[in-house]
């Protein structure tokens, strides 16, 4: 599967960070990253995935900080 562009991450990340630590999207969060992304809900469900697996649950709210801190440098 090929790399989410920046643009889609950054609506992915916004939808998620309120569901730190458990990083497990709603309904409403899937229909709304799909609405700005034109990501399909798989390929939402699967970034999710795909962050649990990557970060431990209790490294989530260090792993969202550090994003955020990265995003006010560039």
């Amino acid at each position: 599967m090929p790399r989410f562009q920046q643009e889609h991450v950054a609506s992915l990340v916004r939808a998620m960070q309120p569901r730190v630590p458990e990083c497990v999207f709603t309904q409403e969060d899937v229909q709304q990253v799909e609405k700005e992304t034109g990501l399909n809900k798989t390929q939402v469900l699967e970034w999710a995935h795909h962050l649990r697996c990557r970060v431990p649950i209790h490294q989530r709210g260090e792993y969202f900080r550090t994003i955020n801190d990265q995003k006010k440098v560039m």
